[in-house]
């Protein structure tokens, strides 16, 4: 960029229109990135025109500031346009429909069961077709199934309880 601090608004006013233009000739969305780099982004020629503020005399660097914002203006317009008229043309969407967050999730997907249960399944169907028979019980049992019927007697360590769970189920079945 030259010193000549007097052409800096023109300058800025040149680049906006370029970008303006090269905006609406753009043809894809990706074209449209590519242009908001150039001449938006961090190495953007506009970033030059706004560093080379500093070296201009006060005097000139507020029309030199408004010209920077306007070229910058007029070239996120014509970006802005350009991607809404490119949209409205389908070119650069997505193949499918747009990801909608505001729709919530797809729900639970059922799993499946536990690498124990489905071998316990299996072996039941084992002994069932050997002819046995398969009866179920309850999963907790009460203090007489445990031990009373097995006659431990009250001061038995089994009865203790760190190694016992007590589950209180009501008046006792003898």
């Amino acid at each position: 960029m030259s010193g000549d601090t007097g052409s800096l608004a023109a300058r800025a006013a040149e680049l906006g229109h370029k970008g303006a233009a090269a905006a609406a000739a753009a043809g894809t969305l990706e074209d449209l990135d590519e242009i908001d780099r150039r001449f938006l982004g961090k190495r953007s020629e506009l970033l030059e025109v706004r560093e080379a503020i500093k070296s201009a005399p006060p005097e000139e660097r507020k029309d030199i500031g408004r010209a920077l914002g306007e070229a910058q203006a007029v070239i996120k317009a014509a970006i802005d346009d350009r991607r809404a008229a490119l949209a409205a043309e389908g070119i650069g969407a997505a193949s499918g429909p747009a990801l909608d967050l505001t729709l919530g999730g797809r729900g639970y997907e059922r799993g499946h069961l536990h690498l124990v249960t489905q071998v316990w399944r299996e072996l039941e169907d084992i002994f069932v077709g050997l002819g046995y028979r398969v009866f179920g019980g309850p999963e907790v049992e009460d203090d007489w199934h445990n031990f009373e019927a097995l006659n431990f007697p009250v001061g038995h360590p089994a009865r203790a309880m760190q190694d016992t769970l007590y589950v209180k189920l009501g008046q006792p079945s003898r």
